[in-house]
């Protein structure tokens, strides 16, 4: 630990309060960590950080407010000191690099042991990347983490801003409500939209808009976003 530091001070970003209430329990009994706030949405935890100034969020990838990439972009534009692990029930082989790409520390599943969310956040707190045994073992069979492939879904073959459009229209946007909300023009969109067809084999606009609303619900037998406890 940082010897100016008496314990690292945490910040949760989950919209699960029961989830929230352990984490903090958890964190608050250990000798080295202190939640100092919560957050359930992503304009919460940047006012929050502007006050409290953590010095590691803990965030989710599925926020109600927002989608999980965004958020983490946000973080580290505003406050790139802060230490960002994303702990997540999506598909790790999509998610991971993605999120280390973006500037966080590390990625833990939710469904991972106490242990393991706990060693990640001291490596993360000393600035050390946490990744699963299997990701690490992509990076060392391809050291440009930008061209490692992530096989497991055809959804892994997405640009981030891809991989982001494909999650709004799952979550029930429509173009312009997503044009609006990322700053795009209406045409850009779309053409997105078309490059995710061509990439995932779609034929249609209902295979699209059910293909989209399946990943979001975990029935595309991936179980991309875990509900229960998420």
């Amino acid at each position: 630990m940082n010897p100016t530091v008496t314990k690292w001070r945490v910040l949760l970003v989950d919209d699960h309060p029961l989830l929230r209430n352990a984490i903090t329990s958890l964190l608050n009994a250990e000798n080295d960590f202190s939640v100092c706030g919560e957050a359930d949405d992503i304009e919460t935890s940047l006012r929050l950080i502007a006050t409290l100034k953590p010095e590691i969020v803990i965030l989710d990838l599925t926020l109600r407010s927002g989608d999980g990439l965004e958020s983490l972009h946000r973080i580290k534009e505003q406050f790139p000191k802060t230490k960002v692990l994303v702990f997540s029930g999506r598909d790790e082989s999509i998610y991971a690099l993605r999120v280390v790409r973006a500037g966080a520390l590390g990625f833990v599943r939710k469904e991972e042991s106490v242990e393991k969310l706990l060693l990640a956040l001291r490596m993360v707190a000393n600035g050390i990347v946490y990744l699963s045994e299997e990701v690490e073992a992509q990076l060392l069979n391809a050291p440009d983490a930008d061209k490692i492939p992530l096989p497991q879904s055809p959804v892994a073959s997405l640009t981030d801003r891809e991989l982001q459009i494909f999650t709004l229209y799952g979550r029930g946007n429509g173009t312009s409500q997503i044009a609006e909300r990322l700053g795009l023009s209406i045409k850009t969109v779309e053409a997105h939209r078309t490059n995710i067809k061509e990439k995932m084999n779609i034929k249609s606009a209902a295979e699209f808009l059910r293909r989209a609303i399946e990943w979001m619900s975990g029935d595309d037998g991936r179980n991309p976003d875990v509900k229960s406890p998420h």
